[in-house]
C-alpha cells in the first residue's frame, strides 16, 4: 500500500506544503523519509513536487516485499 503524506506531513518534514526537488534531494534515501513509512513490508509513501506553483513529479519510496 502507498499513501500520499499530508500537506501537514509534507510542511514537517520538508519545510513546505508543496515541496519542490531542492526539498526533496537533500532526503533522497535518508532515515527521514522512511520515519513517515509505517506498516513494515509492502508498504510506502508517496510526495508531489511542485515546480513554479503546479504539480511536476511524483515521489516514492517505502519497502518491497522481498
Amino acid at each position: 500500500m502507498i499513501r500520499p503524506l499530508s500537506d501537514a506531513e509534507c510542511a514537517e518534514l520538508f519545510g513546505a506544503a508543496q515541496p519542490g526537488r531542492a526539498e526533496y534531494e537533500p532526503l533522497a534515501g535518508r532515515e527521514p523519509l522512511h520515519d513517515y513509512v509505517t506498516g513494515g513490508r509492502w508498504t510506502g509513501r508517496a510526495a508531489v513536487l511542485w515546480d513554479g506553483g503546479a504539480p511536476a513529479e511524483i515521489v516514492f519510496w517505502g519497502y518491497s516485499g522481498d
